[in-house]
């Protein structure tokens, strides 16, 4: 293989978790609904793991909540195939 490839070989995973957290971003109000996006959002992604940053503690719980029904949007919406749960976690104060 030669040094270009080598060094696609290498980063497009990287470039594919990027694409993938970009997208998440996007579609977050689709997926979580826009009350929920609007008080909340996609960090990143971890491993199978997407991690989710909440404004309070009810948004928290909600997502929480609706993880699963969560997790199975982004399954049918093509977001993210190698999600298999979140993590959700409270946001500082500014």
């Amino acid at each position: 293989m030669n040094l270009i490839g080598e060094i696609l070989n290498g980063s497009l995973p990287g470039l594919r978790g990027i694409f993938q957290q970009n997208n998440l971003r996007e579609m977050w109000p689709e997926i979580a609904g826009k009350v929920i996006a609007a008080h909340s959002k996609v960090v990143r992604v971890k491993d199978s793991m997407l991690l989710i940053a909440a404004d309070n503690f009810t948004i928290k719980k909600e997502i929480l909540n609706r993880a699963d029904d969560i997790l199975l949007t982004i399954e049918q919406c093509g977001g993210g195939t190698n999600i298999r749960d979140l993590q959700v976690f409270l946001k500082k104060p500014q």
